[in-house]
C-alpha cells in the first residue's frame, strides 16, 4: 500500500483522506476517493472511484458508494447503496421575495442579490434563503443513478430506513414534510416536495405491496 503524507492530508492508493478525518481499516477507497475533514467511514464501506464523502459526514458499516457520487452536510446509515451520481446535501432551490430593485438594502442584501444578478428596475429581487440544515438517511437504503437529496433550510431532511428510490429522483428541501420515515418507493423521475407554480405541493409516494 502506497501512502503519502502532508500536514493536513494523507494519500492512500490514490485516495486523498483528510488527517482528521477516521477511516475504518476494512473500508475500500477507490482511486479518486477524498475523505474530508472530520468525515467517518465505517467498517466494509466501498467508495467507487470519484466519490466525495465532505466534511463531518458519517457513513454507515456495509454501505456502498458509487463512481461520483458526492455526499455533504449528512449521514448515511448502514447496508446503504447509493448509485453512480447520487447528490446528497447540497443546497435546495430555496429563495424568498427580496427589495425591489433601487429600494435601500442592507450590505448583506445587497450582496446576496448581486449573486443573483441584475434585473430590469422595479422588479422583485429573489435573496438565497441560507440552508444550514443536514440530510439523514436510514438503514438499508437505495438511492438510484443521478438522484438528488436537498438538504433542509429549517428542518433535516429525513430519508426512512429500507427506502428505496429509482433513478433521477429528486428530494427537494421545500417539501411540506420532507421527512420520509416510513418507507418510501419513488419512481424515476418523481420530485418529492417542490413547488409547482399554481398546484398545491404534493408528496409523491409510491408504496410497493408488502412481502409475506
Amino acid at each position: 500500500m502506497r501512502r503519502s503524507w502532508s500536514r493536513a492530508w494523507r494519500w492512500v492508493d490514490g485516495a486523498t483522506i483528510h488527517a482528521t478525518a477516521r477511516v475504518h481499516p476494512s473500508a475500500r477507497l477507490a482511486p479518486g476517493v477524498v475523505v474530508e475533514a472530520r468525515a467517518r467511514v465505517g467498517a466494509g464501506v466501498v467508495l467507487g472511484p470519484g466519490a466525495v464523502v465532505g466534511s463531518s459526514v458519517s457513513v454507515g458499516a456495509g454501505t456502498s458508494v458509487g463512481p461520483h457520487t458526492s455526499l455533504q452536510h449528512c449521514s448515511i446509515g448502514g447496508g446503504c447503496t447509493l448509485h453512480a451520481g447520487v447528490r446528497i446535501g447540497a443546497d435546495g432551490f430555496g429563495f424568498v421575495p427580496g427589495t425591489p430593485a433601487g429600494a435601500e438594502q442592507s450590505r448583506e442584501s445587497q450582496r446576496l442579490e448581486r449573486s443573483v444578478g441584475s434585473v430590469l428596475e422595479g422588479d422583485v429581487l429573489p435573496v438565497k434563503k441560507p440552508q444550514r440544515r443536514r440530510v439523514v438517511v436510514g438503514r438499508d437504503v437505495e438511492v438510484g443513478a443521478g438522484s438528488c437529496i436537498d438538504r433542509g433550510s429549517w428542518r433535516d431532511t429525513s430519508i426512512g430506513a429500507h427506502t428505496k428510490m429509482d433513478n433521477l429522483v429528486q428530494v427537494c428541501e421545500t417539501a411540506l414534510d420532507p421527512s420520509l420515515t416510513e418507507p418510501f418507493f419513488p419512481q424515476r423521475s418523481t420530485n418529492t416536495g417542490c413547488p409547482v407554480p399554481g398546484r398545491p405541493q404534493r408528496r409523491h409516494r409510491c408504496r410497493l405491496p408488502a412481502v409475506r
